[in-house]
């Protein structure tokens, strides 16, 4: 998980979005982006959701 501002796909805005699961171009790159105005709370609330993406069923 990478805050924002450290985004390896260039997401450098939320919004009001506490994160993303985020994929880069043509399927290539992957990763879960941080609002860097969260609370510790939401951090891990939202970091919880966001992984809930990426586990296969």
């Amino acid at each position: 998980m990478r805050d924002m501002r450290q985004s390896e796909l260039g997401v450098t805005e939320l919004g009001a979005s506490k994160g993303a699961f985020v994929q880069g171009k043509d399927g290539k790159g992957k990763e879960i982006v941080m609002n860097s105005r969260n609370t510790e709370t939401q951090a891990l609330a939202t970091s919880i959701h966001e992984l809930a993406h990426i586990v296969p069923l």
